[in-house]
């Protein structure tokens, strides 16, 4: 597993967490940290058990093996409830017949917060999350974005010690996604909240998180910061799942490096889809073997001598035909070097 260096004394500290249903394990061999103020994503495919392992940390789930420290203080034993963590579903699960301003200070009543305390809490947090004014809106009149936010208000409420996201977004449409996401982003930077996100959506991830983790199969795979898993993925099949569609090997990757002067040291060289695109003044030419026109670009299946078949993209209004010869230039950005050390 990569990690980068941590500080002496973390925030969150998982070790080992196994986590079991009628004797299968469903988590294990997770390890990870957390330091105060950031913000960690859990990428991974849907059944990987990414969500019963952030019900694990809360205290939702028995761990079979694995300890949760908060600030040095084992968490065994220590209901939900006392752990000062707080949720956030993907439906948000608001009170519907309670008004915004209710969902928001829920935490604060419970808390004996007098009125008018609570009052001026509710509307600095609704300030916060860009809905000043809504007190007396009832959830149902709000858009699906409008009750994410007043979900993350309520959260915030409490002022967690850890927020805890599962697939908050994946219900709203992709436009509001991507939106909303950068939005939670701030707001979770300037209120300087300790939070970890489930999601299976790349882009989510990349936008919320100071770090990243990938799991398949149960497994937490890989642990370090949002670029370096990005542009370092420890094994093939977290390059794929991060979407990486061409891997070139041994030879091939060699002449990638050379033909696009890619520094290399013998790793795989991973290629998303858009790292190599058309273009006159490219340095590499390849024969067209498939076109796949888009309404934002079009996606080409190319033959690079010495290289193979691989992915390219190039301009929606532009035309091509099979076995056409073009250039192609790379994007750096979307490279990757597998396994690097």
């Amino acid at each position: 597993m990569t990690q980068s260096h941590e500080q002496e004394t973390p925030m969150l500290n998982v070790v080992d967490v196994q986590v079991a249903f009628d004797g299968e394990l469903a988590v294990h061999g997770t390890s990870f940290q957390l330091n105060e103020g950031q913000v960690l994503a859990i990428l991974g495919p849907s059944g990987c058990g990414k969500s019963t392992l952030l019900r694990a940390v809360a205290g939702l789930e028995p761990l079979a093996q694995g300890k949760v420290s908060l600030n040095g203080r084992d968490l065994a034993g220590v209901p939900a409830h006392q752990r000062g963590f707080a949720l956030m579903f993907q439906d948000g699960q608001l009170f519907a017949q309670r008004s915004v301003g209710d969902n928001v200070g829920y935490a604060l009543k419970l808390q004996r917060l007098p009125r008018a305390e609570r009052a001026a809490r509710v509307a600095e947090l609704l300030e916060v999350v860009g809905l000043p004014g809504y007190q007396n809106r009832r959830p149902a009149t709000l858009s699906g974005g409008e009750q994410q936010r007043v979900a993350l208000a309520r959260s915030l409420a409490a002022e967690p010690r850890v927020l805890l996201l599962d697939e908050p977004l994946s219900a709203l449409d992709r436009s509001l996604r991507d939106r909303l996401a950068t939005d939670l982003r701030e707001i979770l930077v300037r209120t300087r909240t300790t939070a970890i996100m489930v999601t299976h959506d790349h882009d989510e991830a990349f936008t919320m998180a100071d770090r990243m983790g990938v799991m398949l199969a149960g497994q937490l795979v890989q642990v370090g910061e949002t670029h370096q898993v990005w542009r370092e993925p420890i094994s093939e099949d977290v390059a794929a799942f991060l979407g990486y569609t061409s891997f070139l090997r041994d030879a091939a990757a060699r002449r990638a490096a050379q033909g696009f002067e890619v520094p290399w040291q013998g790793q795989t060289v991973a290629l998303r889809p858009s790292a190599l695109v058309a273009d006159e003044g490219g340095s590499v030419t390849g024969l067209v073997r498939r076109v796949s026109p888009g309404a934002q670009q079009t996606r080409l299946l190319m033959h690079i001598e010495g290289l193979g078949e691989v992915d390219a993209i190039a301009a929606p209004a532009v035309e091509f035909t099979t076995g056409q010869e073009i250039s192609l230039r790379l994007q750096t950005a979307s490279v990757a070097q597998v396994g690097r050390d």
